[in-house]
């Protein structure tokens, strides 16, 4: 009985540590940031006088175009009937906002998490232990959003894989 305490004890400990470190992570590259906004800037007028995108400029053309043009988002949700994202730990709130929005029906205005999804329409796959990708604005709490989301809609359609064939018996009885 006390060891499952610990257990539970140690999980909520870890999750407020790991909620912690994201904070301060978050905190620090704001503050950095800052003396590149000039920087950011010229960039920004630069493509423009140049007629260019970026693949950010893409993404936000995209969530736009799927936000504000209900035509533009039912010919791109018939012809992409099933949509499938591996590593979805690794999404920025943006690309998230595009796959609900491709998959779901709502109110532009609405934010994405409150779009109801079309059913089997939108499948993810992901860990939220192997998150990596903070540098491109993916974090945990998108991956968490989007799974509270589907899974208020979708009830009990979440599969766990328990399974590990990335590594050897010896070092998973040692984990």
């Amino acid at each position: 009985m006390l060891c499952l305490e610990a257990l539970e004890l140690y999980r909520s400990i870890a999750e407020a540590f790991d909620g912690l470190l994201h904070e301060i992570a978050q905190e620090l590259v704001a503050k950095f940031a800052q003396p590149f906004e000039s920087l950011k800037q010229r960039y920004e007028k630069e493509k423009r006088d140049a007629a260019q995108l970026d693949f950010d400029d893409l993404l936000y053309k995209a969530r736009d175009l799927l936000r504000d043009k209900p035509k533009v988002r039912e010919a791109l949700a018939s012809r992409y009937r099933y949509v499938l994202v591996d590593e979805y730990q690794d999404t920025d709130p943006l690309q998230a906002e595009i796959l609900f929005r491709l998959c779901g029906e709502g109110e532009g205005s609405q934010p994405w998490e409150e779009w109801r999804l079309r059913p089997g329409q939108l499948f993810i796959v992901g860990d939220p232990k192997q998150s990596i990708f903070r540098f491109r604005f993916a974090d945990i709490n998108t991956y968490l959003r989007a799974r509270q989301a589907i899974e208020r809609q979708f009830p009990g359609n979440r599969l766990e894989i328990v399974a590990n064939f990335r590594s050897v018996p010896v070092i998973l009885d040692h984990v």
